[in-house]
């Protein structure tokens, strides 16, 4: 019976030394797994802070023409009559004694009116008219939280509109990031916005896809639907 038993285990210990040397190379892999998703987290963090700074370089980078305010013509002083030269009157003075004839008195030259009162008001400059795409990042800045009422920010989600207002069947995410060149992880949360601002509506007929709401802002004015 010993001897039986001592053939079963020598037949054995090969084997749990096999399970053994396994449990260690799992917990090996495991202890990678583990680092593989640290890094992961920490690429997607900076990939979302990088997103955020081009966003601000791109918004910075971009200037708007505003054309400047028509002049206002200031009304030329009407009735303004001659200024009187000096020694007129003394020449004619010097005339009338010299002659016999009785002298006539001249009659004074009459004031020239003031300038200040002959000059009008300067009207009031026209401001500048806003076209459509501003008109919708306008309306869309009075929706928005306002961590996204930048400048920048009203421009990419104006661009993630129009992109979707592109497709009539609906957008996919990957479709709009394709045209608005905007990355991913920042498309998403602008999404997720124009969804919670009623601009957007989402369904998932044939995969995630994206539709413009009637009477979202892209039908506020005007070209609303166009890019800047």
């Amino acid at each position: 019976e010993r001897a039986r038993m001592a053939a079963v285990e020598s037949h054995y210990r090969p084997i749990e030394r096999k399970i053994q040397q396994l449990q260690k190379v799992s917990s090996v892999f495991q202890n990678n797994v583990d680092r593989l998703s640290s890094v992961n987290t920490s690429l997607v963090g900076f990939h979302s802070v990088l997103s955020e700074f081009l966003s601000g370089v791109k918004a910075a980078s971009t200037r708007l023409d505003v054309p400047p305010p028509a002049s206002a013509s200031k009304p030329k002083a009407a009735n303004a009559g001659p200024k009187p030269k000096q020694g007129s009157h003394r020449a004619s003075a010097a005339v009338t004694s010299t002659q016999e004839e009785p002298q006539v008195k001249e009659r004074p030259a009459a004031p020239a009116p003031k300038a200040s009162a002959r000059k009008g008001k300067k009207p009031a400059p026209e401001e500048p008219k806003l076209s459509g795409p501003q008109q919708a990042q306008q309306a869309l800045k009075a929706l928005v939280p306002p961590k996204f009422q930048g400048e920048g920010h009203l421009k990419q989600l104006h661009r993630a509109l129009v992109a979707t207002s592109k497709e009539d069947e609906g957008a996919s995410l990957a479709a709009i990031a394709t045209a608005t060149m905007i990355s991913k992880v920042q498309l998403e949360e602008y999404l997720t916005v124009l969804v919670r601002c009623n601009q957007l509506s989402k369904h998932r007929a044939q995969g995630l896809k994206f539709c413009v709401i009637k009477g979202s802002v892209l039908d506020s004015a005007p070209g609303a639907a166009e890019l800047e």
